[in-house]
């Protein structure tokens, strides 16, 4: 089958979209890049108390993304099990149970529509999602063309039983990672030839103009031209991400280089002082995040083996740094290693050790020369790795899986 040249992929999420999180802005630059090589994409999102946005005109403006594809919004009550804030009181299962009721019943009442010889890809990244798309094609639609593919980011998903079903019985694979494909076919048994490895990218959008020089940049973001050498890093300080290290780093370095932390800090800090030298934005809209990084002298990517996906990541923030046309130091795990390579797109430092990292900062400050050369080799290279060459690689993947 092919979804693109049919026109309908229903993307089933289970993410608080609009919001900050990897996995909302990877779904919803993945919706556009679909939309983009020519399927008509529905975007079918949960509810999530305080979550407005419900144009699509007004995701893309968030994402910074195009406004070329659907967006459908299903009640439950996921606020209860997944709240917004991390300290607040939780419902465990309701939230679950809620999406089960609300995404089988939307399901059922929208496949019934399609005509019965008309290919439709059911795509997802939630467990939960994937089983009822399996689950309403088992028993309601089995003589429709319906495929789903399911996109894996890590090892272990819950509930785990589902986690296994869903591999098991889904059309394709994707997984965002060599190594997450070699673990799901020697660990879990997926076949090797029913997964594709698909890295994340960057949009064609972001690489169709040139990349904004420091001072363009820096004026963008309100921060004076004149200002210190800058050292950015964009994200969070979830377990994996090294935000800690970063924050030592900037600790070692130079007083007259200022660290940018764009993104929330959380308690990346909480046992020391903040240094002198660093300065956290807070959160930042993921649209803005290009103009920040655009801004930096040196950008770094430092993570650490924490976390249950550090093994199998493929950081966003590793092609928007790409694509920014900057230095990059980033530490040197086999994950990494996947697309960096060291002193030709980057400079690689040991994992988990600041000093090294502060060193590989002042070396790229230092010399002009490599900082330049390492920077023009990773843009030149990110080209091969934007959403829309992903989704049709997924597509042609997925064309003869029914």
């Amino acid at each position: 089958m092919n979804p693109a040249a049919t026109g309908r992929l229903w993307y089933l999420s289970n993410e608080r979209i609009p919001g900050p999180s990897a996995a909302s802005i990877q779904q919803v630059h993945m919706c556009a890049a679909f939309a983009r090589i020519h399927a008509k994409v529905t975007l079918v999102r949960p509810w999530y108390a305080g979550v407005g946005a419900d144009r699509p005109a007004d995701l893309a403006q968030f994402y910074g993304t195009l406004d070329n594809f659907n967006v459908v919004t299903t009640p439950t009550l996921l606020n209860l099990s997944r709240p917004a804030s991390p300290g607040r009181w939780r419902i465990p299962l309701v939230g679950g149970a809620s999406v089960w009721l609300t995404m089988s019943f939307w399901l059922y009442r929208r496949l019934r529509k399609i005509p019965a010889g008309e290919p439709l890809l059911l795509y997802s990244r939630s467990v939960n999602a994937a089983m009822i798309g399996l689950w309403l094609r088992q028993r309601f639609f089995r003589n429709r063309s319906i495929a789903l593919a399911f996109e894996a980011h890590s090892l272990a998903q819950q509930p785990a039983v589902f986690f296994r079903s869903v591999l098991r019985r889904c059309d394709g694979v994707i997984a965002i990672s060599h190594a997450l494909k070699t673990d799901l076919s020697v660990r879990l048994g997926v076949a090797a030839d029913k997964v594709l490895v698909a890295a994340d990218g960057i949009s064609e959008e972001r690489l169709a103009s040139p990349p904004r020089s420091i001072e363009e940049a820096r004026k963008a973001v309100n921060m004076p031209c004149s200002a210190k050498k800058l050292v950015v890093y964009t994200g969070s300080s979830k377990p994996g991400k090294g935000a800690e290290m970063f924050v030592q780093a900037a600790a070692l370095a130079s007083a007259d280089v200022l660290f940018l932390f764009v993104g929330d800090r959380g308690q990346a800090e909480v046992r020391r002082p903040a240094p002198a030298n660093l300065y956290c934005t807070g959160r930042v809209a993921p649209s803005q995040a290009p103009l920040f990084q655009a801004a930096a002298d040196v950008l770094v990517l430092p993570n650490v083996a924490e976390g249950s996906i550090h093994a199998y990541t493929s950081p966003l923030k590793l092609f928007e740094y790409m694509a920014a046309n900057r230095p990059i130091v980033a530490s040197e795990l086999a994950v990494l290693r996947e697309v960096l390579t060291n002193e030709d797109n980057c400079l690689l430092v040991p994992a988990g050790n600041p000093a090294a990292l502060a060193d590989a900062v002042e070396r790229l400050l230092q010399d002009e020369a490599l900082a330049a050369r390492i920077a023009a080799r990773a843009y030149a290279q990110v080209r091969q790795y934007t959403w829309e060459k992903r989704a049709q690689n997924i597509l042609d993947f997925l064309m003869d899986k029914r």
